[in-house]
């Protein structure tokens, strides 16, 4: 479970908090200790007492230091979960970034030209392709000119477009789904 910004400040802060209460409580207990008779310089030892100071101590500070130290895990689990997604998602972006480069290497394309066969290589592939488009862009405009909205779109399309988009010009939009259409499929039956 990742925590969000203020999640981990407020983890930070009940850290802090706690630990300063913990070195509180601590010193508190010392000075009492001492008030009451009991030194840790004192020659005789008394391990029935030492004991009995030991395990308060131990349980009512180190309560609360046990407390910080599991924050503290869960915090670092927190985080480390976060660099992981984020180290997950370079690495996938990085790869996906190789992969269109390994593509655009290994691309080519043949065209017809005139009385000759030209061929382009990488990138030069998606400049001959854009031209292309381009002209069949051109070529459709010629034809569409003719045409109203109303006959190249159903009503309820027109509708639907005009909703979503009030201000698209719905001649251009139309010249570029049937020139990307005749790009892509061709006009072969092939």
């Amino acid at each position: 479970m990742a925590l969000t910004d203020k999640q981990t400040k407020i983890t930070i802060y009940i850290i802090i908090i706690t630990t300063i209460l913990g070195i509180i409580l601590m010193l508190f207990l010392s000075v009492k200790a001492y008030c009451n008779g009991y030194s840790f310089w004192n020659p005789i030892i008394d391990f029935e007492k030492t004991g009995q100071f030991g395990d308060y101590i131990g349980g009512v500070a180190g309560t609360l230091f046990s407390l910080v130290g599991t924050l503290l895990i869960f915090l670092t689990f927190s985080e480390q979960g976060k660099q992981n997604k984020r180290q997950s998602f370079e690495s996938s972006y990085f790869e996906m970034i190789r992969l269109h480069r390994d593509n655009v290497r290994e691309l080519n394309y043949t065209k017809f030209e005139a009385t000759k066969m030209n061929t382009s290589e990488n990138r030069k592939v998606f400049k001959v392709l854009l031209e292309e488009f381009e002209e069949c862009l051109n070529e459709t405009k010629n034809i569409t000119e003719k045409y109203r909205c109303e006959d190249l779109y159903k009503t309820e399309e027109i509708e639907k477009i005009k909703s979503i988009f009030p201000k698209i010009d719905l001649k251009e939009v139309a010249n570029i789904d049937i020139s990307y259409s005749i790009f892509y499929y061709g006009l072969g039956r092939s």
